[in-house]
């Protein structure tokens, strides 16, 4: 059980942020860290805390580029299974849609948390338009690992752009556009049906992340709180 609940963690780091791609709605600053804390509405508590630094870019002679990053992630305590940083990347297009391998997000995630076991996954590469705007519909989403007999799945659909909206943060003020989506995650021991809503700020990306239960309680808030 604990190395699939190791599993499953490692995988949730890919699905969410799913959305939180598209035009500029990603930071591509070198060095840059983004800082985020997910707590537990019901208590006020803190469940994680994610690190995202920001690597260099590559362009290619169409336009188009690759940007790596860095996820960290702490428990409330500070501590954290992972040893090091795990890089990933993503890619834009000249037209500034950006894009995400999932599957290939949760073999390096999954590895970070089990690197001598042999993972497979399979799921769609994600694409948001740069041209996002509210009552558009966004295409689904999706991601399949597999660890022994053990799997996992998620399937995100119903993705729509809400609104846009100014909010504040620990880490200041920003204009955001918002998305929701709803998301059902499978693994042995382990069944979720969620839905999230998320902001999105140009220049930076991800700014806050709420989790909603299948009766529409909301179960936890990610929040940025630091852009160093």
């Amino acid at each position: 059980m604990t190395r699939l609940l190791r599993f499953v963690a490692a995988l949730l780091l890919v699905m969410l942020p799913l959305c939180a791609l598209g035009q500029t709605y990603f930071c591509t600053q070198d060095g840059t860290r983004l800082t985020y804390r997910c707590t537990t509405v019901k208590d006020g508590a803190t469940k994680w805390v994610n690190e995202w630094t920001i690597g260099s870019s590559k362009t290619a002679s169409d336009g188009s580029r690759t940007v790596s990053y860095t996820v960290f992630q702490k428990d409330a305590k500070g501590k954290s299974k992972m040893k090091a940083p795990v890089r990933l990347s993503v890619g834009i297009t000249p037209e500034g849609d950006v894009l995400m391998d999932l599957s290939q997000s949760a073999l390096v995630l999954a590895r970070a948390f089990l690197p001598k076991a042999e993972i497979s996954a399979h799921g769609k590469t994600t694409v948001l338009p740069s041209s996002m705007k509210p009552g558009d519909r966004l295409p689904d989403a999706s991601v399949i690992a597999g660890y022994a007999k053990l799997s996992y799945s998620a399937n995100v659909t119903e993705r729509k752009v809400l609104r846009r909206e100014t909010i504040n943060t620990p880490a200041g003020s920003f204009d955001c556009i918002v998305i929701s989506e709803h998301k059902v995650e499978k693994a042995p021991a382990f069944s979720r049906v969620t839905t999230a809503l998320s902001w999105y700020s140009d220049g930076i990306g991800l700014v806050r992340h709420d989790t909603y239960d299948k009766d529409m309680k909301l179960e936890t808030s990610e929040v940025l709180v630091s852009v160093k």
